[in-house]
């Protein structure tokens, strides 16, 4: 019995979660010229600000297998000197790192659709368009 009501539970929450869009989320994946190398790592909110995603990525790119364990003790100590920095435009894309990257996207209306993930471009108010930034 117990068994069935999990099953159910988890049944319920899996069909809440493939019918659910997301308003405005940060899109975060490694992005190569290869399409091999282009995968999804993850979303955030798209509240959280551009520069707090810039960290993310940054973080992200030196924990990856392009540094040795040397290398990311050393800039996971020494924030300021890591050799990538993030760059982007702000609000719409923030990248780090050389080719595979990790890419930062602002999108809306996320969602999966036959397991394929699903989004539109997000559109800047006007006010914040020519901002851009440089960590």
């Amino acid at each position: 019995m117990i068994q069935v009501i999990s099953w159910l539970l988890c049944y319920n929450t899996k069909l809440v979660m493939a019918s659910k869009t997301f308003k405005t989320m940060w899109l975060i994946e490694w992005v190569g010229t290869n399409k091999q190398d282009s995968k999804v790592i993850g979303f955030l909110r798209g509240s959280i600000s551009t520069e707090k995603i810039a960290e993310y990525i940054e973080r992200v790119y030196l924990h990856s297998q392009h540094f040795t364990l040397e290398e990311k003790l050393y800039y996971g100590h020494f924030q300021s000197k890591t050799p990538y920095k993030a760059t982007g435009k702000y609000g719409v894309a923030t990248t780090c790192g050389h080719n595979p990257f990790v890419s930062a996207i602002l999108v809306s209306n996320v969602r999966v659709v036959d397991n394929q993930l699903k989004y539109d471009k997000y559109e800047i108010p006007a006010k914040q368009k020519e901002r851009s930034f440089e960590q």
